[in-house]
């Protein structure tokens, strides 16, 4: 029986999608150079690398050696782990366009990134090309050791005498440097092809101990190219080919699928872009795909910079285009439209492209049935929630793991496979609940994964939980055991708190008591929990128009109330700085974080108070992350509390469902990584209650 789902329309805060997103094409060489001007330094000087694609794909390449003179400088294919070569299959094609009589260069694979100097501190094994004006060219292997220094390998130097010595034996020749496997050697060789044609090619076979007994391996080591010192003038050389079997691995895991999607963005005609609504919606997926391409080489960074920046310069031309097309785009959603699980890709797929441009389209009436339609989509998501359910026996998953798909407001009782041991405790989405038995019946809620955790006879269970009862770490014990707590370092660890030392443990039956970090084992099953000591000095002031408030000034996390003048005729409490309506009972309590807040009473006689939930914006809380409070208020002799939590406008199919509410202030809490698009407008709180007179469900979202 399909359920009577009723859906509340509070008010919209979404803002504009906001990239900094031009395009090079290129081809094969450039995923190890090609792009960016390569910084580097050394204990003798810096300089600058400048690499640039020629028409035929190989990369000129200039290093200069002016300041100072005898710069040692190495160019690398990459810094990035994932540009570690393979020496049981690579190849190092260049020429030397210019290089001053009596110069060096090396051709190093190290351990580190920041292993250079090589004689000063690295560890790896390079070849130093040397020419000493008689054209002589030596090239002489060093095996190196961090901390210790370089070590000539004297049976496995080249001498190289050409018959031409009037000029430099080396400039414009292709010089191949090759590395293959060889059994537990590495075959490694140099080809020099004369100006004849006829190529040299010396060699040697290099135990792969060399490097095993430095802790590096040999299928991935950093490449790098060094000049030793030329004159003080620029050092010239061009690429012809780079290849080994890292790089394929790399291409066919990251990096065709990301060129494929940067040439997607550049083939966007800026001029006559498309403006079917198929390529409409396209352009507005372009920017979270381009954001989760991930493991990317240089030159591939470079080319989604370029991207994102061409999309970027696109952004307003889309925006006037979606502004036509308004009603092809939107007109269908009206209040008769239903979501269904075949139309549920294409209404996500318009909600994003409305999201991206609502500020812009600054159409309120547009604005309320997208609204109605957000909360629509989560409506049919409601219906459809997989339930999970796992054993543990000492910690070990029993089996394998139940799903069920329920509908949110119904009810669950796990039915657990026989096991050899005794209930301990369910966690509910990650937190403790200490109070519920084996046999309970859980309420659905939008994400419910539950765990029974159980220990084998004998043993009973020492759960460790932070202060918002989230399960850090349980060991299973007998009355001998010694209990190991985790600590700010172990793993798991700690979460710690923003402004707040660690103090210790303490059991949750006796909070009051004094924090420990040296536990003493309890004889029976126990939970311990996270205790902290404010440390931050600053105090907050609470300033309140129309009411007072209980203290002068507040500490980080300490709860403040408010309360109104005239308890009577009061409506609701405002916050001053954002508009929003906090809560409508005369005597609020809400928790004091890093700033001073000022709230208004106001009363309105018109006014009606209805069940509610709302949200205070702490952005930039802590380095990297913003915070967010929800509150919810409605009479609980009237409705039936199913779930209240967090949604962002982008992500409205995984909701954040609140593991743990603080029943002095009905608040509730998550912090979230900046790196999600426009957090300060995007993120919204939400909650779901049943009506208990028709059994409705209602979904809200904030004010």
């Amino acid at each position: 029986m399909k359920r009577l789902i009723k859906i509340l329309f509070f008010s919209v805060f979404a803002f504009v999608l906001s990239m900094s997103f031009g395009m090079v094409s290129t081809d094969a060489l450039e995923s190890y150079v090609i792009g960016e001007d390569v910084d580097f330094a050394n204990s003798l000087g810096q300089g600058y690398i400048d690499t640039v694609l020629q028409a035929d794909g190989k990369i000129k390449t200039t290093l200069n050696t002016a300041i100072p003179s005898r710069v040692r400088m190495y160019y690398a294919a990459d810094g990035a782990e994932q540009y570690r070569v393979n020496l049981n299959d690579f190849t190092f094609n260049y020429t030397i366009d210019t290089m001053e009589t009596n110069a060096s260069y090396k051709i190093a694979f190290l351990k580190n990134w920041d292993d250079f100097p090589l004689d000063k501190w690295g560890t790896g094994l390079a070849f130093l090309m040397r020419d000493d004006n008689g054209g002589a060219y030596y090239v002489d292997p060093y095996l190196y050791t961090g901390g210790v220094g370089q070590q000539k390998i004297k049976d496995k130097c080249y001498y190289l005498v050409y018959q031409n010595s009037p000029r430099v034996s080396h400039l414009g020749k292709s010089i191949t440097f090759r590395s293959q496997d060889a059994g537990d050697k590495l075959l490694i060789t140099m080809k020099f092809d004369e100006a004849t044609g006829s190529p040299v090619t010396y060699g040697n076979y290099f135990p792969k101990s060399y490097f095993t007994e430095r802790g590096m391996d040999v299928t991935s080591v950093l490449f790098m190219f060094g000049v030793n010192h030329n004159n003080s003038v620029d050092f010239e050389f061009t690429i012809n080919e780079i290849s080994d079997s890292n790089k394929a691995a790399y291409n066919t895991a990251y990096g065709n699928v990301a060129r494929t999607l940067f040439a997607e963005v550049d083939a966007i005609d800026p001029i006559n872009p498309d403006d079917s609504i198929a390529a409409i919606h396209r352009f507005y997926h372009l920017p979270e795909e381009l954001d989760s391409t991930s493991n990317l080489r240089k030159s591939d960074r470079y080319l989604k910079t370029q991207a994102i920046n061409k999309w970027n310069s696109l952004k307003a031309t889309y925006v006037g285009i979606v502004a036509d097309k308004k009603v092809d785009l939107f007109g269908m959603y009206d209040a008769a439209f239903e979501v269904t699980a075949e139309n549920l890709e294409s209404v996500k797929s318009s909600l994003l492209v409305y999201n991206s441009t609502k500020i812009d389209l600054n159409d309120a009436e547009l604005d309320g049935r997208m609204e109605q339609l957000t909360l629509k989509v989560v409506a049919l998501n409601n219906d459809n929630i997989s339930v999970k359910e796992t054993l543990k026996l000492d910690g070990v998953v029993q089996g394998t793991p139940t799903s069920v798909t329920k509908c949110v407001g119904g009810t669950y009782t796990p039915d657990l496979s026989a096991v050899e041991g005794t209930f301990m405790f369910w966690t509910v989405n990650g937190a403790v609940r200490t109070d519920l038995p084996q046999d309970y019946t859980f309420k659905v809620t939008s994400k419910l994964e539950l765990v029974a955790h159980f220990a084998s006879t004998g043993k009973y269970s020492v759960a460790y939980l932070d202060a918002n009862t989230k399960l850090i770490d349980v060991e299973y014990v007998d009355d001998t055991g010694v209990l190991t707590p985790p600590t700010l370092e172990s793993t798991p660890c700690v979460p710690g708190r923003k402004g707040a030392s660690f103090d210790g443990w303490a059991l949750i039956t006796n909070y009051e008591a004094p924090a420990s970090t040296l536990l003493e084992n309890p004889g029976a099953k126990a939970y311990f929990i996270t205790k902290y000591t404010v440390t931050e000095a600053a105090t907050y002031t609470v300033t309140v128009t129309g009411g007072t408030a209980d203290k002068e000034s507040y500490i980080l996390n300490e709860v403040a109330i408010v309360t109104a003048t005239n308890p009577t005729e009061f409506s609701y409490w405002k916050d001053v700085t954002s508009g929003a309506i906090l809560s409508t009972n005369s005597t609020y309590s809400f928790t004091i974080l890093d700033r001073n807040e000022s709230i208004e009473a106001i009363y309105d006689a018109s006014f009606v108070a209805e069940p509610m939930v709302n949200i205070r914006r702490f952005i930039g809380y802590n380095t990297g992350y913003d915070a967010f409070i929800g509150h919810y208020e409605f009479d609980e002799t009237l409705y039936e509390l199913i779930e209240v939590g967090f949604i962002h406008d982008d992500y409205i199919d995984t909701p954040h469902v609140t593991k743990n509410i603080n029943s002095e202030t009905n608040e509730f809490m998550v912090v979230a990584p900046q790196t999600i698009s426009d957090n300060n407008y995007k993120m919204r709180t939400y909650m779901i209650y049943r009506i208990k007179a028709t059994n409705e469900i209602v979904i809200v979202r904030n004010k």
